[in-house]
């Protein structure tokens, strides 16, 4: 019987650290409402002259280069088509704006 409330309360901790990590980037949401810092420029047109102008080979190249502590890899999600950014940290609920990757041919430099 322990065992099994052992095994179901490990089986929420990734849900409850998720809900945890929400309430955070919501509570600073707040925060920066209230303050008037709100950054409401869409950064998704600007870097749409990026689309399709690197693989994911050179974009994970790239980004050992510029993020060896993997501290923006928190924040992001790529597959072989795209890359996206998100808002909130780990839990990548809220994304922010996405760039299309090359599907391929080589890394572009």
């Amino acid at each position: 019987m322990r065992l099994g409330l052992l095994v179901l309360g490990l089986a929420f901790i990734p849900t409850l650290a998720a809900a945890s990590q929400a309430t955070r980037f919501e509570k600073l949401q707040a925060v920066l409402d209230h303050l008037g810092v709100n950054d409401t420029r869409a950064y998704g047109e600007e870097l749409r002259r990026f689309d399709g102008s690197q693989t994911r080979q050179g974009f994970e190249t790239i980004l050992k280069y510029m993020d060896p502590g993997k501290h923006l890899q928190h924040y992001l999600h790529w597959d072989d088509s795209r890359v996206v950014l998100y808002q909130d940290r780990d839990v990548r609920l809220n994304p922010d704006y996405s760039i299309e990757l090359n599907p391929a041919g080589p890394p572009t430099d």
